[in-house]
Parts: C-alpha cells; structure tokens; sequence
C-alpha cells in the first residue's frame, strides 16, 4: 500500500511538524508494508496517474486539492484530511472564512480525517459527523530508557556541583495569526520567578526563528523574571539545548488554536531527559506525573534528588509513552484505520474522450487558483468560471450580461453536447469557441446589484447569492455532477461550536 501525503509545496516536508508527523513515522510504516511519501499538490500538473492507494491533504487548503482529491476519489482511491492546527472553529473571525469553506468542501470529498489531539478530533467532528475520524498522536523520535537514565545522572549531577539551574524554552515563536510562542513565554514569564531565591543561579536560554523576535516581542520579554539568552533555531541546536538543559519550559495559552496542539514539545524534552515546567492552559495532562506545575517544586526536588523525571519513574514514563506517543503503535492504528475503510468507488471516465457526464465540476469564486483549473483539466472535471473568477478557458462561464441584470452562461463548444440537452437553445457568442445559452425570460439575477456596488460589504453578499444561484443552474445543467466551489459551503452551526468550545 502506498500513502502519498499531499502537502502546500517543496518546503513543507522540511517544517518541523511535518518532520515530526511524517517522517517518523515511514520506518514503522514500512515494516508494515507500506510506502509513504510527500508530494507538493503543484506537482501534480505533471502526473500521468493517481496510483497511490491514499491520498492525505496536509495544510493543503488550495482549491486544486479539492479537484485531486475528487479525481483519486472517483478512480477508487481512498482520501483524508490531516488537520493540524485549529483555524477553522474561529466562526467569528473572517480571516478563516475561506478555510473553514475549504474545510467544509473538503469533507465531501474525504473517506476519513485525522487529527493530532482530541480536541482537533472534536472539531473536525462538527465538519464531519458522517466520517471516522482517527487520533493519529505524534509520535516520539527515539525513547532510550538506558541512555536517559543516564543522562539524567549526569543533569543532576552537573546542578549539584555548578548551582546552575538551566531552563529551556525552544520551537517555533510566532504565527501570523494568533498571539503563541514567545508571547506565550512573556505573558506566563511571572511562573519562573519561584525559581529565584532558592540557592541555584538560574539562566533561561530561547531557542527560535528569528523572524519571531520582533521590536514588540522583545520588550515584553524584558520584564522575565530570570536572565535569558536569546538563539536562533535549528534542528541540531534543539538536540544540544536539551541536552544540557536541567528542565524544558512549556507555557500554554488557553485561546482554542493552542487548546488542540499536540503533546509534541514535552514529549520531545522528556524524552531528551529534560524536566518539564509547564503553565497555563493544562494542555499537557495526558503526561501528568512528569510535569510540573509549579516553579518552586521544580528547584526543590531538583536539590533533594526527587524529580518527577528520574530513574525511578522511567518505566512508568515508558508505558504512558507507549499509549500516546509511539511511532510503532501509532503506524499501526493508521493502518488498521485505513483497512477498516470501505471499498473506493471506482474508475472515472475522461469525459471529454468517453463521451461520458464529468465526474465533477470545479466552480472558482474568490479563493481560487490557477492550479486548481490546470488540475480540473488534467483528470477530468469541468472548470467553471463565475463574476468573481478570473479570465481563463473555461468549460462553462457565468458572467454579467449586457443588460447588467442578469448572468449569460457562455458553453465551450467541446463540452456543448454535456449540457445541450438541459440548456436552452445555443447560439455562438462573441468569444471564440463559446456558445451562448438562448433565455426568453428577463427576470433579474439575485445579487446582481450587490455586485456592481464598489462596496466589500455589498461584494460579500452578492458572492454568496450569486453563487448559490450559479449552483443551482449547475444543478439543472449537470444533474448529478459533484460539484467542487472553491468558496462556499456551510460550516457547523454556531451553537453546536459554542457548546465545544466552552466545554473546552
């Protein structure tokens, strides 16, 4: 069996989370008998089949993964959404409209979702009651019992005879959204002030990517309660930062995007043989009896030789690493997941050489791409353009007619004869190659207004009753084709959000 993960482009495979997710995972896959690799979705515009057996969308929210995922869908393949990160339950925040539309058309088209926390499997519910959705934890790089005891030794070892308390704050530290990271150190900075006073001199060192240190960021860090130095990410530096670090220090907000992140960056300081001090949002009480909530416990069972991490609780360490974190039992639950699933639907016809309906039809509005079409054409589905879309060849186009009150639907003469028996009758248009559908009626497309008014209040709503009207015409034209529109679909009810939300 083959998984290809379909990912936003090259660089991705790169990023932490996907090294994590992915890349520790493809040896225990592969005693299993199965390949996985990652392909950017652009890549696709070159590929002459879908031959892998799944195909999993990873923060791939362009429109073209919609047209792969309903091309390898209608060959038999099977699909799912990986969901990371929660941009999608913010029901208030336009900035996430297009991804929770992309999110919502998504699930059409999916035979199962992944998450890597419960509470991102609670969301991805709302979108998807009607699909299994799997708790895929990310997994550990590597547990060494007998290395860590050892390294343990030597950590309390070099604190007794330096007085040197070494705390660590390292990943990512900032997101273009969302207050996380290094505003997560600053806001909870007070906690680290029980470390003071306790006979150890403490030193706090921030491993990060320099475009998080930020003029603003950088103030708020001023008033940290303990000396810090400030260094620029890398893999490599993790590793050593962690090595010589006595404790990891791990500060949660309680927004819902930090709510449903994974147990990654204490899983990955205990397993390094850090202690973990962790504040706020209590994100990491799957892990409870090795982490610490309190700074001042932390130094004075550090001074009496009683950390929660030590060598009398490696084992237990081991069996709750085992449940949550284990790349073996977590390759294993994918593929259980995946063999549980039922039959693909079968092989798609072309049908611009078969003769055949289309499989699907890809309607661009606002939040589409280039690609998007590209792929349309290469496996199949009819590309649609709409008033919102740019120029492009399209199969099918809507736009404003003449009068300006209403829309003309323009027929490319190589798929006439797919809608010619539910159009009207068609006449030839101005542009080459099109085909005018003939209407007797005059009556005044809703939204038309809307969209003439230079107002983006006015263009909103004339986007979504233009488009609920160019669906239904879809729906007349090409009755039982898929359709695939790049802007719309109804996301879960606010109600049922709220209720989550506040449960959380």
């Amino acid at each position: 069996m083959k998984i290809l993960v379909v990912t936003p482009h090259a660089e991705y495979e790169r990023r932490a989370g996907a090294r994590i997710r992915y890349g520790r995972l493809r040896e225990p896959l592969q005693r299993l008998g199965v390949e996985l690799a990652l392909q950017p979705v652009a890549g696709f515009a070159d590929a002459d089949r879908l031959d892998a057996d799944v195909y999993l969308l990873s923060k791939c929210h362009d429109p073209a993964a919609l047209v792969l995922a309903q091309a390898a869908r209608m060959r038999g393949r099977r699909v799912g959404i990986d969901l990371f990160d929660d941009y999608f339950s913010q029901m208030n925040d336009p900035r996430f409209a297009h991804l929770r539309a992309w999110l919502a058309a998504a699930t059409r088209l999916a035979d199962f979702v992944l998450c890597s926390t419960p509470a991102m499997c609670e969301i991805a519910r709302l979108y998807a009651p009607h699909l299994p959705v799997h708790v895929l934890n990310d997994p550990f790089d590597r547990f060494d019992a007998a290395g860590l005891e050892a390294r343990l030794a030597a950590k309390s070892a070099r604190l007794r005879s330096s007085g040197r308390l070494q705390i660590a704050w390292f990943g990512i530290g900032d997101n273009p959204h969302f207050p996380v990271g290094l505003r997560d150190l600053a806001a909870f900075g007070d906690r680290l002030a029980d470390l003071q006073g306790r006979g150890l001199d403490v030193h706090l060192r921030v491993l990060t990517n320099r475009s998080a240190a930020t003029v603003d960021v950088l103030a708020g860090l001023r008033h940290l309660p303990v000396p810090y130095t400030l260094h620029e990410w890398g893999e490599g530096e993790e590793r050593a930062l962690l090595d010589e670090s006595y404790a990891a220090f791990l500060p949660v907000n309680a927004q819902p995007f930090s709510v449903a992140k994974s147990l990654n960056r204490a899983v990955t300081a205990l397993c390094a043989g850090a202690q973990a001090l962790s504040a706020g949002y209590p994100l990491y009480e799957p892990l409870a009896p090795f982490v610490y909530r309190e700074a001042g416990e932390l130094v004075d069972d550090a001074r009496a030789g009683t950390a929660r991490l030590r060598d009398a609780s490696l084992a237990d360490l081991a069996v709750r690493l085992d449940e949550i974190a284990n790349p073996e039992r977590e390759a294993q639950g994918l593929v259980g997941l995946i063999g549980s699933l039922s039959p693909g639907a079968g092989k798609a016809p072309d049908s611009r050489t078969s003769g055949e309906p289309p499989c699907a039809a890809l309607v661009h509005g606002l939040h589409t791409s280039e690609l998007s079409h590209d792929l349309a054409r290469r496996y199949g589905v009819l590309s649609v353009g709409t008033p919102f879309a740019p120029a492009g060849d399209y199969d099918l186009t809507f736009q404003i007619n003449a009068a300006g009150n209403g829309l003309d639907l323009l027929v490319h003469r190589r798929v006439a004869r797919l809608v010619a028996p539910a159009a009207g009758r068609l006449v030839r248009a101005g542009r080459r190659g099109y085909l005018r559908e003939e209407r007797d009626d005059t009556a005044t497309t809703p939204g038309i207004a809307l969209a003439r008014l230079p107002l983006p209040s006015a263009q909103a709503s004339a986007h979504r009753l233009l488009l609920s009207y160019i669906v239904a015409e879809l729906d007349r034209l090409l009755p039982g084709v898929a359709l695939i529109v790049t802007d719309a679909g109804p996301a879960p009810a606010m109600s049922a959000l709220t209720s989550f939300t506040s449960a959380a």
